[in-house]
């Protein structure tokens, strides 16, 4: 399992861990990856924390793949890989039957819209995430998505790549990973995954969530995140920017 835990969404971690290991296909080996800027609370011998500078805000979503990338040669030993966002929580067992993809299809992810009309996907066709109107039936949350190990570190290359030719070419896709992750399922066969697999906490239905996921006002604070994401246009982003125009 794969997760980013970086600055104050760190304050997530202990019920995502503690909730993951009792639910999340309870009778499989799982190991947790986490990417976090400082030391965690409740790791114990099933996770491996990896060092991830706070890059800001949306950097820490947008380069997410690059994070997963630096230890391939790991999770090439697994059988699946998934990632959760920080504020997802396990309630109920997840079985195999209710995630793994099935015969030919190599992903799952949730999928948040079949009206094409409402369907934010990025609409430049000089992005390179770009998807073009009417071409998709699904739209897919970028927060939670897996898939067989040799699939999803392909879908990491490949996510990793559109993010760099955007950010080289001076465009911040819409939805940042999620526009690329949309973009890399336009033409793929995808398990999709309903509301019960992230359900906002506050809402009454569905009435049968796996997972829901924690309001991040009430654990982040709204006006630390709001001005966290004021940040958007951080010194890592130029930086970057920089380095990937040269």
């Amino acid at each position: 399992m794969l997760y980013i835990g970086i600055g104050r969404y760190a304050a997530f971690w202990p019920e995502f861990y503690r909730s993951a290991r009792e639910y999340f296909l309870p009778d499989a080996t799982k190991h947790f990856f986490v990417f976090a800027d400082a030391p965690l609370e409740d790791a114990g011998d099933d996770v491996s924390v990896f060092h991830n500078d706070d890059m800001g805000w949306p950097l820490n979503s947008l380069w997410r793949y690059h994070m997963f990338l630096r230890i391939a040669d790991r999770l090439k030993e697994y059988d699946y890989l998934f990632f959760f966002n920080a504020n997802c929580k396990f309630v109920r067992r997840v079985e195999p039957s209710d995630i793994l993809p099935q015969g030919d299809v190599e992903y799952c992810a949730m999928c948040t819209q079949t009206d094409p009309a409402k369907m934010s996907l990025e609409s430049r066709p000089e992005c390179a995430s770009y998807v073009a109107p009417g071409s998709v039936s699904r739209y897919w949350a970028g927060g939670i998505n897996g898939g067989r190990a040799e699939a999803f570190l392909r879908l990491a290359r490949e996510c990793a790549a559109i993010a760099e030719r955007d950010l080289a070419n001076g465009f911040m896709p819409v939805w940042h990973d999620e526009s690329v992750v949309n973009h890399f399922f336009a033409d793929k066969k995808v398990r999709a995954l309903d509301r019960r697999m992230g359900c906002p906490s506050q809402w009454k239905s569905p009435a049968d969530p796996f997972v829901i996921l924690r309001r991040k006002d009430d654990v982040l604070g709204r006006s630390w995140l709001r001005t966290y994401k004021g940040r958007k246009h951080s010194s890592f982003w130029k930086k970057l920017f920089r380095k990937l125009r040269k």
